[in-house]
Parts: C-alpha cells; structure tokens; sequence
C-alpha cells in the first residue's frame, strides 16, 4: 500500500497518548466520519487500510460503534419517512 505523510497539529497535551502502534486504529477513526456520511463504504475504508471488512467492522465493534446498528438505524429512517401527501385539487 501507497503511503503519503500528512502533518496534522493536535493538541501537545494528546502527544504522550499517540504512537505508532496505534497508527491502525487512529487511521480508520479518521476514516470513520467518511463511513458514517456514506461518502465511502466500510469495504472501501477497510481496502484503504489494507485489511478485511470483517476486521474493520470488528475493530469499530471493540470501540463500541456497532456495524448492525448504525445500518440498520439508517434504514429506519428512510422506512419511517413518509411521502408527503399531495393535495386534491377540484
């Protein structure tokens, strides 16, 4: 996989809790706002960090962002919309 360096500034304080073991897991919380909008799938995001989409969704589980529901409260809302009602005209 490709990689590219991008500087980011954080706050010092955040300095002593970021190392590079945890650069799989800081990399798919970036991803994850993508996920969460629909501007990428789970798929494509974990394509991008170079693992399975079972490995992603379960490194989100372990953080407590659930794949099922997040998916599913997205349908519900599409299933709750309701058309709006047009108006007869005489």
């Amino acid at each position: 996989m490709e990689m590219i360096t991008i500087t980011m500034s954080v706050p010092k304080d955040m300095e002593k809790y970021l190392s590079a073991e945890d650069s799989l897991l800081r990399n798919a919380m970036l991803l994850y706002p993508s996920i969460h909008n629909n501007s990428i799938s789970f798929g494509r995001a974990a394509e991008i960090l170079g693992i399975h989409k079972i490995d992603l969704v379960t490194l989100y589980g372990r953080m407590g962002i659930n794949f099922v529901d997040m998916k599913s409260s997205k349908k519900n809302y599409v299933m709750q919309r309701k058309p709006k009602k047009r108006q007869r005209t005489q």
